[in-house]
């Protein structure tokens, strides 16, 4: 499953810089090991998306026990490889994505008109 998350400049260039691997965040998702973090930079101050993204794998996930706190998963990760990240499908909804990295093509279910140029104006 891919998950699509803002991301503030100043975790997302630890990420970039391969410094920071894991995130933090609300247990308000099904997230899992295998799964991918679809992380968009988004600045709070002009509350707009900054054009930069990755795709990362979840690799390990906290979730439970005496380490999980007030309803938070910690998530270690590692960054796709650029021939992995599809870099022409940033424009395309997640399910899409996730589509074209099992199917190798776009799939034809009830998320491909999302992704159609009209969609998307």
């Amino acid at each position: 499953m891919i998950h699509e998350l803002k991301t503030w400049p100043g975790y997302f260039q630890p990420i970039m810089d391969g410094l920071k691997t894991f995130e933090i965040r609300k247990a308000d998702r099904d997230f899992a090991v295998g799964d991918v973090l679809y992380l968009r930079e988004f600045d709070p101050e002009s509350e707009a998306y900054t054009g930069r993204d990755i795709r990362v794998t979840v690799t390990y996930i906290i979730s439970g026990g005496p380490f999980r706190v007030d309803g938070h998963v910690v998530m270690a990760f590692h960054a796709l490889p650029p021939s992995q990240e599809h870099p022409d499908t940033a424009s395309m909804h997640p399910h899409d994505v996730e589509c074209m990295s099992k199917l190798g093509s776009a799939c034809d279910c009830r998320y491909a008109a999302r992704t159609a140029p009209e969609a998307q104006r």
